[in-house]
């Protein structure tokens, strides 16, 4: 652990501690930007890099000031319970050299996810989030312009590399502090929806704009195609806003046009990667055959998943992990803990897609509330990207943490449509939103 880093790091911790509740998810949200998974300490085996440190003291906090009730989980809570849950319970089982890890992951999504939940109690908690960290994008953006400029890593500092890795057709991948290009275009693509709604909401300001431009900015100095059509996919979320109130409908039509799409590309859907590929270049081949081979290999870990070792056929290279590139998070997840963790995943995801609906719903019903269906929408338009990025990539660094952060968001909707349902019947304004 670097000096620069670990007093970074203390200062972190101590305003996660005794800092308010806004200044904790900031200090957090600060150590996803600035902290790397270099700037680590070997504690009897266990690898506690910076994030999983200030986590653990997130957790402290929380804990001794009595800051959640898990007695009040909502539906989004505890299936993001039961999906790690039945990771811990797999790996434990069926004990593998990465058994370790995983049971670590899990601790820290779990963690993580509650020490969100604890810390962000509304809407007007996240556009005081999304201001601060507009201002933190600020030195972090004119880190990666030099580290693109200079094709040196000022993260190095702070435990990342200090020399840029990969280039695509002679321009650099810059990473920040992120372990890959890849994942810091992800973290960009992400927030990009978020702060369009925000700076659409009446109490968006400059600020939001910043912080859009700034994700657009971040996501072309990653040079990566993913994060590009993530970030394309976030703006098309942003097209269905005026078919809000159908969405049903257009759910309907979009199942049929990837049917027909499939028929004239006389191959499966999850060979559209490839298709794409073959005109803008990238690893579309690789995303779509990857899903083949799972497909082709389900026997093999539906039931309680396998070792990333045994995907060594899969392809005819390998890279540091003895097996495949597992560049699909949906993957990532049946290989950790077999079908079930697949199935509980994408059931979180629909209650979160659905708790976003709700809470929508219940803001245009309120005048005083419409303009927050912008960000409202932004943040369903975030899980949007985030399903995209796993086509492309599966976390492994601090970006996991801003999923965590996300989805507690959706969750947070989700007890706001629950306390306005306590005091009346939001059923037939869905009703007539879905109609």
């Amino acid at each position: 652990m670097t000096l620069i880093g670990a007093v970074i790091l203390s200062g972190l911790i101590a305003i996660v501690l005794f800092g308010s509740k806004r200044i904790a998810v900031l200090s957090i949200s600060a150590g996803i930007l600035f902290l790397t998974q270099g700037l680590s300490i070997d504690f009897f085996g266990i690898n506690l890099y910076a994030m999983r440190i200030l986590v653990l003291f997130g957790m402290l906090r929380i804990v001794f000031r009595k800051e959640f009730n898990i007695s009040f989980a909502n539906p989004i809570d505890r299936y993001f319970i039961i999906l790690y849950s039945i990771i811990v319970s797999v790996s434990i089982l069926r004990y593998t050299n990465e058994s370790t890890y995983q049971i670590a992951a899990a601790a820290d999504a779990t963690c993580s996810y509650f020490i969100f939940r604890a810390l962000i109690s509304d809407l007007e908690d996240i556009k005081w989030l999304l201001n601060r960290v507009a201002i933190l994008l600020v030195p972090f953006f004119g880190a990666v312009l030099v580290e693109r400029v200079t094709l040196q890593n000022p993260f190095a500092l702070v435990g990342a590399n200090l020399y840029i890795a990969d280039f695509r057709e002679g321009i650099p991948r810059c990473t920040g502090s992120f372990r890959h290009a890849i994942l810091m275009g992800s973290f960009a693509a992400a927030f990009l929806p978020l702060y369009i709604g925000f700076s659409l909401n009446s109490s968006g300001n400059l600020k939001a704009k910043m912080g859009a431009a700034i994700c657009v900015g971040i996501v072309f100095l990653s040079n990566s195609g993913g994060p590009l059509s993530s970030a394309v996919i976030g703006i098309l979320g942003w097209g269905f806003w005026k078919f809000r109130e159908r969405m049903r409908s257009v759910r309907i039509l979009l199942v049929i046009m990837l049917a027909v799409l499939a028929v004239i590309m006389k191959a499966p859907i999850w060979a559209l990667p490839a298709k794409i590929s073959n005109l803008t270049g990238g690893g579309g081949w690789h995303r779509y055959y990857l899903v083949e081979m799972a497909i082709q290999s389900l026997s093999d870990w539906w039931l309680a998943g396998m070792s990333i070792e045994k995907t060594k056929d899969w392809f005819p290279y390998i890279v540091q992990t003895g097996g495949a590139d597992i560049t699909n998070e949906f993957i990532s997840f049946g290989l950790s803990a077999g079908i079930l963790a697949v199935i509980f995943l994408v059931v979180l995801l629909t209650k979160s897609f659905k708790a976003v609906g709700e809470q929508l719903a219940v803001s245009r019903s309120i005048e005083s509330e419409k303009s927050d269906e912008f960000l409202i929408w932004g943040i369903g338009v975030t899980l949007l990207v985030h399903i995209s990025n796993w086509f492309g990539v599966s976390y492994f660094d601090q970006i996991k943490f801003v999923w965590y952060l996300h989805v507690s968001m959706v969750a947070m909707l989700a007890d706001k449509a629950r306390e306005y349902d306590s005091g009346s019947n939001i059923a037939p304004i869905i009703a007539k939103s879905e109609a």
